[in-house]
């Protein structure tokens, strides 16, 4: 080195040392927004892995047809589309985005656009009698009775809509559709019903909660619940072979819906303590199966009796749980373990909105 460098050096060491500081105080600050002010979960390793967002609208609908749209922000209605009819059954898509409804004739679609319940879209003409709820893939759907003895399946074909009855000896206990496919559940059995036949899968107890994942169904079975537990498990909607089980540790602990893509899903179960509350369990499906968060307990206060946690009234999705109870739509944000806040909706029909 020069003795003109070391001497410049010398003679400016003291801005080099301020421009250094400057320089780590930027490094720092800008690090430290990422990590504990940006809208996302930190895993174990530090990196983002779950984008944290709350919805902005909830869609709440009447039996008579009127839906309406609600800022979550404000609690204020910021939409209203009357559909003037006798009797409307709602159901929303796998990613929480378009709402169906049914009148007895159509099916009809809704979506959300820059805040407002865009005109529907007619997806098929079809007439049944009073049904209890629908479930909508692509372009299939799926409708079962009042008494869940005869669901009805439709799908899209080149001329039409097809149409094929399944009347079922035993109750559905639960049912959804995947693809061209229909599973449904009876006391001991899985029904998988595909085009070109079905396969009966004899599991031994209850399935009370039939999802979707990706590509598979994931159900959950009430084996082992005389134990204190029952199990989680995926099926192959092509194989028809159950790949993965997964045992919960609460023979009363209910699995929650969530958009079709997510990968982290939870389930609920109540706990009777001293102060009791619902203990909420964080599951990753991972390429070797499920995987339960083992670090973090999520406890929900029962600040409110007879709230019903389940795959029909629950949707968790970006770190909040969505519970749609009588009429309000109560908001969980799991990460601080609070209540966000309580929007007032129909009784009858209401679902977020998630982007």
């Amino acid at each position: 080195m020069s003795s003109n460098l070391k001497y410049s050096i010398k003679k400016h060491k003291g801005k080099i040392w301020v421009i250094l500081s400057i320089v780590s105080a930027l490094v720092v600050a800008i690090f430290s927004y990422f990590l504990f002010t940006r809208d996302r979960d930190v895993d174990d390793l530090g990196f983002f892995e779950d984008e944290v967002k709350i919805a902005e609208h909830i869609l709440t609908g009447s039996e008579d047809g009127l839906l309406r749209l609600i800022d979550v922000e404000t609690g204020e209605e910021v939409s209203e589309l009357d559909l003037s009819g006798d009797r409307y059954v709602y159901t929303v898509d796998k990613d929480f985005q378009t709402i169906y409804s049914y009148d007895g004739k159509e099916v009809q679609s809704y979506k959300v656009n820059r805040g407002k319940i865009q005109e529907a879209d007619l997806i098929t003409e079809i007439e049944l009698g009073d049904i209890k709820s629908f479930k909508v893939s692509e372009e299939t759907i799926a409708f079962i009775s009042e008494d869940r003895s005869l669901i009805t399946l439709t799908h899209r074909e080149e001329d039409g809509f097809s149409k094929r009855e399944i009347e079922i000896p035993e109750t559905a206990l639960s049912y959804d559709v995947l693809d061209k496919h229909l599973l449904y559940s009876t006391p001991e059995h899985l029904h998988l019903v595909k085009p070109d036949g079905e396969e009966r899968i004899y599991i031994g107890d209850m399935s009370p909660t039939i999802l979707t994942m990706g590509d598979k169904w994931l159900i959950q079975n009430q084996f082992g619940s005389g134990l204190g537990s029952n199990i989680l498990m995926f099926l192959d909607n092509e194989t028809q072979l159950i790949e993965e089980v997964a045992l919960t540790d609460d023979g009363e602990a209910t699995l929650l819906n969530f958009v079709s893509d997510q990968r982290k899903i939870y389930t609920i179960n109540y706990v009777n303590a001293t102060e009791p509350y619902h203990l909420l369990t964080a599951w990753y499906a991972e390429n070797d199966g499920l995987r339960k968060e083992q670090n973090v307990t999520v406890r929900i206060p029962t600040d409110e009796d007879g709230v019903l946690y389940s795959d029909h009234t629950s949707v968790t999705s970006n770190e909040y749980l969505y519970t749609h109870f009588n009429d309000s739509m109560r908001i969980f944000d799991i990460r601080s373990q609070q209540k966000h806040s309580s929007i007032e909706v129909e009784p009858y029909f209401a679902t977020p909105i998630l982007d």
